[in-house]
């Protein structure tokens, strides 16, 4: 048997689910049609496509979908869903034959990617032979929210061809109004890119915008973005220098292909460079990445840097903006990408943020004026979440609602923002896991949960979503709104932890380990100054040689050997870029520095007040956020960890009176790490 015949009996199953018309696969899903001995596809299929728990909730949701209609005598409006970037299908004719690429496991390991290769100028296939059409939304990131919204609207999805320039995507979006809802109110609801898609419509073809609304906006006229990239995104930046996981996997997914030959597929899609941040919204350095030199060897087209700079500025005018009848829906509490350090051409240094969905920052998501709504939710699976469902179906109504935050929310627990290095080790196992499931797929020897499994990693990657887990999207239990969730959310475990003041020089310490923070690039001044120079400028050296990065969350160990100092070690705790750090970075700062601790099996640290020197956080914010860290990261590890002792390092006798009001007051507010006992004022 051929490797073609093999790959055609391996993705019939699969197939004939991405054929299916919505209609279709809510039937076969439904409660009736598992009944039905002669229905088309078995549970087995489905089972081995989206797995088992994915399956159950799904057929909850078409079940759910289909009793909501039997007892409505009309349906609410008209939606039109718009995926985001990657978000649908690109089906290739060849030779008469259609062939499902993206997102194919099969069809990539055998070099599909390359089907998708664009000419320079970015409007036609490279290969002049080949034809690519988007053919649908990918049913594993979009089942979820279309069946729920099936329940109480008409639903058309619009898929789109995500490669190419968004006028193209918008004239196709003008095309479907037209065709199938001319003269009819209808909303837009759109994840990810799909909001610059819809933004764009409104920009090109303002007319047909205000057409399709009506006086009450319930049955049409609204516009709702889940994490749309409004001014960009610094992920982008990241992949085309082939630092996103995305390339790296897409690339151990591909038998025929290595990575310099994927990225070079990549970087010619004109769609991806309207995604980079917005030229106004940079920093002066981080200005040049839209000149070509910036980017070194990377294959970078100057036209297309040139066309996503035109087309951010023509979309940045106030017929896009509109708060009556735009809502935006921010994730938080991911990890994003939120600024760049060009060291030199295609040498590029990335910051982190929580203040993002793992993919948009909020700086660079959010329109000034449009109401905005927040959930504690990856930008991947924002779409999925089953109070942002509730959200969308409440606004579309009303034009607000209850069942999500106002203000970005507290995390579920603190993130661990792990270092480069930990993520590269990380990234790299996964990465041997496609390439071995790759090849034992090429020579007919994996399993059906194998494949399932190297494709929700690729999926994790291309959609940025979380792995996988269960939802329940029910209607089982009544929707709560996010003020009564926030009640029951603040019922934490007590944390009991004894926290000294220590009056004295951070050197004079007697402890495990001493902690100070230490900014990016910046010489070491202060308290990690002094310690510094007891041991040796050893410290200095190391920043000098890139040995100590200092990026935001990174947490570097360095033993006393020569025994300079009281303590028996240092842990300097990067801050990242200058200027840039906040209260929330301090939460996570002091939960990978409580990581790290524990993990060596340490039941104290000292401390000198991070963050509370000049220009920065105040005293009170600084001890709040120490505090809020260090239980975060106890609540987060159970048992799996101990701490017993926090000792606050203080050498101004005034600023110590401050603090000791400070952690009174803190000890009697539970929220911010738990139980805490307080001791006196010692002495170093």
């Amino acid at each position: 048997m051929s490797t073609k015949q093999k790959q055609i009996m391996q993705s019939e199953p699969d197939r004939r689910i991405h054929d299916m018309d919505w209609e279709q696969f809510e039937t076969q899903l439904s409660g009736s049609a598992r009944r039905n001995k002669a229905r088309t596809i078995s549970d087995q299929v489905l089972r081995d496509h989206f797995g088992p728990e994915k399956l159950e909730r799904l057929q909850r949701l078409a079940d759910r979908a289909r009793s909501a209609r039997q007892k409505r005598d009309a349906l609410r409006g008209n939606i039109i869903f718009i995926p985001g970037i990657m978000g649908s299908e690109l089906t290739v004719t060849e030779d008469g034959d259609d062939d499902t690429v993206w997102v194919s496991f099969l069809r990539l390991i055998a070099g599909g990617i390359k089907k998708l290769q664009l000419d320079p100028d970015g409007s036609q296939e490279a290969d002049s032979t080949l034809r690519v059409y988007p053919s649908g939304l990918d049913k594993d990131s979009y089942a979820e929210a279309i069946l729920w919204l099936k329940a109480n609207w008409n639903v058309e999805p619009f898929a789109y061809d995500w490669r190419k320039d968004l006028d193209q995507a918008a004239e196709g979006l003008k095309g479907l109004v037209e065709t199938k809802f001319k003269d009819q109110p209808v909303h837009l609801v759109a994840h990810s890119m799909g909001g610059l898609v819809s933004r764009n419509f409104i920009r090109l073809y303002p007319k047909m915008w205000k057409a399709m609304s009506e006086p009450k906006k319930v049955q049409g006229g609204r516009l709702i973005m889940l994490g749309t990239p409004n001014y960009g995104s610094y992920a982008i930046a990241q992949a085309m220098v082939a630092k996103d996981k995305l390339v790296k996997w897409l690339a151990a997914a591909d038998l025929r292909h290595d990575l310099d030959e994927v990225l070079d597929v990549l970087n010619g899609f004109v769609g991806s460079y309207q995604l980079l941040p917005a030229y106004a919204k940079l920093s002066v350095p981080e200005q040049s990445l839209y000149d070509r030199g910036t980017w070194g060897r990377y294959p970078i087209l100057a036209s297309h840097l040139n066309r996503a700079r035109k087309f951010h500025t023509d979309l940045d005018v106030s017929a896009t903006t509109d708060p009556e009848r735009m809502t935006y829906i921010a994730g938080c509490n991911q990890e994003t990408v939120c600024g760049v350090k060009i060291d030199a051409p295609g040498m590029f240094e990335f910051d982190i943020t929580l203040k993002g969905d793992g993919r948009v920052t909020h700086a660079l998501g959010l329109l000034p004026g449009v109401p905005t709504y927040y959930v504690d939710e990856i930008h991947g699976d924002l779409q999925k979440h089953e109070h942002v469902l509730e959200a969308i179906d409440e606004i579309l109504r009303t034009g607000k609602t209850g069942a999500l935050a106002t203000e970005p929310v507290a995390a579920r627990a603190v993130r661990s923002v792990l270092s480069s290095r930990v993520r590269a080790v990380q990234d790299r196992q996964d990465a041997e896991e496609i390439r071995q499931i790759a090849e034992a797929t090429n020579a007919n020897q994996s399993s059906a949960a194998e494949r399932r499994r190297a494709e929700q990693l690729l999926r994790q990657a291309v959609m940025v979503q979380a792995s996988s887990k269960v939802r329940a999207v029910t209607d089982s239990v009544p929707a709560e709104t996010y003020a009564v969730r926030k009640k029951k959310t603040q019922r934490e475990e007590p944390i009991t932890l004894n926290v000294e003041i220590v009056q004295g020089d951070i050197r004079d310490i007697k402890t495990t380990a001493v902690v100070v923070g230490h900014y990016r690039g910046v010489p070491p001044v202060r308290a990690v100054g002094a310690l510094d120079q007891a041991l040796e400028f050893w410290i200095s050296k190391a920043v000098k040689r890139g040995i100590i990065g200092g990026g935001l969350g990174e947490v570097f160990l360095i033993p006393n050997v020569r025994k300079s100092l009281a303590a028996n070690a240092v842990i300097l705790a990067g801050m990242g870029e200058y200027g840039r750090f906040n209260r929330e970075d301090l939460d996570l700062l002091f939960a990978n520095v409580t990581y790290g601790v524990t993990a060596l099996g340490w039941r104290e640290f000292a401390t000198v007040v991070v963050g509370s020197g000049e220009g920065n956080l105040s005293l009170e914010q600084a001890i709040e956020g120490m505090l809020q860290g260090v239980g975060s990261a106890l609540r987060q590890l159970k048992d799996q960890g101990h701490l017993e002792t926090l000792r606050i390092v203080e050498y101004d006798t005034n600023r110590l009176k401050v603090i000791k009001e400070l952690l009174k007051r803190s000890s009697q507010n539970q929220k911010v790490v738990g139980q805490f006992e307080l001791a006196d004022i010692a002495s170093a």
